[in-house]
């Protein structure tokens, strides 16, 4: 390994998708990701560890999930509100109708 040390803006994840290839290629240094990689023998195939520390591996695109966190739109949380309060007056009628 070289003696430099590459700066955090430079130590990135590239993940290369692309349509005509069955895998996906991924270059990184994250150390949490390297991890979970060379826990998945199976699956990640290591393709190359360059001087400054980045790892290189492949997957198959069947095994590769992106997952976004989902953020509700003005719309969705006003459903979300009325549907919250259409509940609690629900709940309100059924308990008085209980206390009768």
């Amino acid at each position: 390994m070289s003696k430099y040390k590459p700066s955090l803006l430079e130590q990135e994840t590239i993940i290369l998708y692309n349509q005509g290839e069955k895998d996906v290629e991924i270059y990184t240094h994250d150390p949490m990701l390297i991890k979970k990689l060379k826990e998945q023998p199976h699956i990640a195939k290591l393709k190359s560890v360059n001087q400054f520390g980045g790892y290189t591996y492949t997957i198959p695109k069947k095994e590769m999930v992106l997952k976004l966190k989902y953020h509700p739109t003005g719309e969705t949380l006003k459903k979300r509100v009325l549907q919250a309060e259409r509940m609690r007056n629900a709940r309100q009628l059924k308990k008085n109708s209980q206390n009768k």
